[in-house]
Parts: structure tokens; C-alpha cells; sequence
């Protein structure tokens, strides 16, 4: 039992090693062909969970509910594929920290987290040209992916809102968009639910997400 259990971990970690040499790849690649105008878009960030499926419904328990994860815990590289539209796949990592509300029980040790996502999103607002929040986009997004807990898979129907903030001058990077760099850092704040197929099994997920983004 215990070399299965090794060996199903060694399937899970190769598995992650060679998605993300396959976005690494691709992204280099569209790089090179892509050097005029704002095509992709790669975060960096963390992430916090909530998976408790209870009926309190409570939002912000953060003690019993959230597990959220401090360090680099999120990736996402999204190709624009129309004005607006970006298709985009995600890696988020985390941990089910022992004694946490998960699927209505509370966890007597701590669970392993990945998820795998293809989403494709929609700025529904852009305010670029206002003075009050100049750089700000709304978008929604939706899409499916897996979702390994303690290495248990299971598919999701994936939707979220969220913001991002770009730097529309880059001056803490020392770059400048305006001046012909090609390039252009930004916030990103998210907030996605996840529905499992098995609702009476495991419920839904909301995960929020805080990164830092380019665009290029």
C-alpha cells in the first residue's frame, strides 16, 4: 500500500513539472512571434480556499474555513484569442490544514491541494480612459479543470469574477509601455467557485486569488 501510495504521489509531481515546461514553452514561443502588442498575460500569486460545504454560508470564517496559502501558490499564462477575450490556463497549489472545515467534517490531518484549469475570460470593463481608475478591468470568467485532493481527482465546472489594476506607466519597474517597452506589470484579484459533478459528494470550492501580473 505504501509503494502505491509513493508512486501515485511521483505520477502527481511529474505530471505538474511537465505542464509547466509545456506553458514555459509556449510561452517563449509566443513571445517571439508576438513582440507589438498586449497577447499574453502570465500571474504569479497565492490563493485561499474555501471548501467547508456547509449551509451557514458563512463568507468570511476565516479560522475554520479559509486555508490559504502565503507563498507562491498560483500560475497562470492566458493568450488573448479575440478583442476581450483571453483563454487561459491555471495551476493552484495549496494546503488543507488539519482541523479546517472541509466538505461539512472537520479534517483530522492535513490534504494536498492541486487543481489544473483551462478558463476562458471576458473584459466586460476597461478604464483606461478615466481619471479615477485609470488602468482598472472588470472581467468574468468561466471554464472546467481537475482538482486533486490528498491525490482523489475530480472535475469542475469553473466561475469568477475579478479585477485587474495595470500600471499604466510602470515607473516602480523602471519601464514604460508609453515609450515603446512592450511590456506592462499589474494587479490581479479574483475570486472563482468551483462545482464538482458529484455535488452530494464534495460540494463546491471558492478559491480567491491575489497576483502579480505582466503583459506583453
Amino acid at each position: 500500500m505504501v509503494w502505491l501510495i509513493q508512486l501515485k504521489k511521483n505520477e502527481m509531481k511529474k505530471r505538474f513539472k511537465d505542464i509547466f515546461a509545456l506553458l514555459f514553452l509556449c510561452n517563449m514561443t509566443i513571445w517571439a512571434q508576438s513582440q507589438n502588442n498586449f497577447k499574453n498575460t502570465i500571474v504569479l500569486g497565492t490563493n485561499a480556499i474555501d471548501d467547508s460545504f456547509t449551509l451557514k454560508k458563512i463568507i468570511f470564517n476565516l479560522e475554520e474555513e479559509w486555508n490559504i496559502a502565503l507563498y507562491p501558490s498560483y500560475f497562470s499564462f492566458a493568450r488573448e484569442i479575440a478583442p476581450k477575450y483571453n483563454l487561459e490556463v491555471g495551476i493552484t497549489h495549496n494546503q488543507y490544514s488539519k482541523g479546517k472545515l472541509v466538505d461539512a467534517r472537520y479534517i483530522t490531518k492535513d490534504k494536498s491541494y492541486l487543481a489544473i484549469d483551462l478558463n476562458l475570460k471576458h473584459v466586460l470593463l476597461s478604464l483606461f480612459t478615466n481619471q479615477i481608475a485609470n488602468g482598472l478591468e472588470a472581467f468574468v470568467t468561466s471554464g472546467a479543470g481537475i482538482t486533486a485532493i490528498d491525490k482523489i481527482e475530480r472535475p469542475t465546472i469553473n466561475y469568477g469574477f475579478g479585477l485587474n489594476y495595470w500600471f499604466t506607466n510602470n515607473s516602480f519597474c523602471g519601464c514604460s509601455s508609453k515609450s515603446g517597452n512592450n511590456f506592462q506589470m499589474g494587479l490581479l484579484l479574483q475570486t472563482q467557485g468551483k462545482s464538482s459533478f458529484e455535488q452530494k459528494v464534495y460540494g463546491n470550492q471558492i478559491i480567491h486569488t491575489l497576483g502579480l501580473g505582466c503583459r506583453f
